[in-house]
């Protein structure tokens, strides 16, 4: 009896295994490319909490991520091509970058600046007389 539960539980964790493990080879497609990079201002200080959109030109269709606390990111699965990277954080006028060449299981490394962007103020001034 103890023969048959331990069979059971081997074919069990077998079939589990091999679950995960095609799960993950279908999740990364293969020959797929890493774009990542920093978001920074122009003093060139991190800017956590970015937002970045990556667009592959040719399909049009975009990836979007938020920069980590120290203004970096990352997006893997990604089939070769040209991309479009764009880069906005409140108070900071977006950033683009178009032409980024990304080759088949190759891993891209994009810096991008972003610019104090128009601060706009208002001051109201009341008069009151007697």
């Amino acid at each position: 009896m103890l023969a048959l539960r331990a069979q059971v539980l081997f074919v069990c964790l077998t079939v589990l295994l091999f679950g995960i493990a095609r799960s993950y080879a279908q999740s990364s497609p293969a020959g797929a490319g890493t774009i990542s990079g920093s978001i920074l201002d122009v003093s060139g200080k991190p800017i956590p909490g970015a937002g970045v959109s990556i667009k592959n030109e040719a399909s049009g269709s975009p990836r979007t991520v938020v920069a980590d606390p120290e203004g970096k990111f990352s997006v893997s699965g990604l089939p070769a091509g040209t991309y479009t990277l764009e880069a906005s954080a409140p108070s900071f006028a977006s950033s683009r970058r178009t032409g980024v060449k990304l080759a088949a299981s190759a891993a891209e490394n994009v810096n991008l600046s972003l610019n104090v962007g128009e601060i706009a103020q208002s001051i109201t001034v009341e008069c009151r007389y007697g």
